[in-house]
């Protein structure tokens, strides 16, 4: 769900913008962006674009060598992952559990059980409203809650993304290797072949910060560390070592903010990591247990004014804090045995 004035995964809106009538007679269930829930608060700001951007796309699908059908299934696929975006759940009508939750409306679930070309639905259903934990080879289901349920929902989007995303680049890859000479040898004529993708984040700051934000604003921290260490840290040591005077170079070094992040055995990542797999953690006890283990290191700050919320870095992040309210939560979820089929 992107946050208002979040105009991230731009592919979605060319979609609905401009895909051609014969895409929208495959993908008979495609709605305008209005009825999407993942695009509610962030209306696109500017789409007047979209269309260029779309035919584009297309283009080099076409000119990259890529099927009709895989460009077909590439706009059934991210239908999908909108359509499942609108899956809500209610409280369970059963009486005997007040913590386990049901779907609100079948419509959507059949609508991506068809798109995915699924045999049933029952599987995508316990995939979204049941835990599934397997101890010394018995498997144990309990139900999700409301809340648990959505997590789970958008953790299987996110997932059926993600692999939508690494099987491009491994079709990429795929099709260039295809045009390798048969005669080469040497590895200059063959390391042109190959695609590699890096994307650099901004630094985000919203009303609400998320887990999201907090992994794109930690991910820029690590980029300027790098940076720090190969043009200062590692040149000032040389510099040191040949009796070059250097002391007026000076950086704003950010390992602090590192460490507290990404350090082991206990950083932030790790204790939310080990959190997530317990099956009766909190947002609260996840971050009693951050003040226990990280709360004295720089950079560490406790909100005053909530328990779900740090301060974690001056530099990550500005005002407001990120929250840990459902960080466990959404850091990690204890998938159905069906759902990574079900992503894949």
């Amino acid at each position: 769900r992107q946050l208002e004035k979040e105009n991230n995964f731009h592919v979605l809106h060319y979609l609905i913008e401009a895909c051609t009538d014969d895409i929208r007679a495959r993908v008979a269930v495609l709605r305008g962006e209005r009825d999407y829930q993942y695009f509610s608060g962030a209306p696109r700001n500017n789409s007047k674009g979209d269309k260029e951007m779309y035919a584009e796309l297309i283009k080099t699908f076409s000119d990259m060598g890529f099927t009709q059908a895989e460009i077909d299934d590439v706009h059934v696929l991210l239908t999908a992952v909108l359509t499942l975006g609108n899956v809500s759940f209610k409280k369970g009508a059963n009486g005997e559990d007040d913590d386990s939750c049901e779907i609100e409306d079948m419509k959507f679930v059949d609508e991506v059980k068809t798109l995915l070309e699924l045999e049933d639905a029952e599987a995508l259903v316990s995939a979204l409203t049941c835990k599934f934990i397997i101890t010394n080879g018995e498997v144990f289901i309990s139900p999700l809650t409301v809340d648990q349920a959505r997590d789970a929902r958008d953790t299987l989007a996110k997932r059926m993304y993600e692999n939508l995303f690494s099987w491009l680049v491994h079709k990429m890859n795929i099709i260039l290797a295809e045009k390798i000479p048969s005669d080469a040898a040497d590895s200059d004529a063959v390391s042109w072949t190959s695609v590699g993708v890096l994307d650099i984040f901004g630094f985000e700051n919203f009303a609400h910060n998320s887990f999201e934000q907090l992994c794109i604003n930690t991910a820029n921290e690590q980029l300027h560390h790098y940076f720090n260490q190969h043009i200062f840290a590692w040149e000032l040591d040389e510099y040191k070592k040949e009796g070059i005077a250097a002391s007026d170079i000076t950086f704003k070094d950010n390992n602090n903010q590192v460490t507290l992040l990404l350090g082991r055995p206990l950083g932030v990542f790790a204790i939310l990591n080990e959190e997530a797999k317990l099956s009766r953690s909190t947002d609260s006890s996840c971050l009693m247990k951050l003040k226990k283990h990280v709360g004295d290191l720089p950079g560490f700050v406790p909100c005053p004014h909530t328990r779900t919320c740090i301060h974690a870095s001056t530099c990550l992040c500005t005002h407001p804090p990120p929250s840990t309210r459902g960080h466990t939560r959404s850091h990690l979820h204890a998938f159905c045995p069906t759902a990574p089929r079900i992503a894949t």
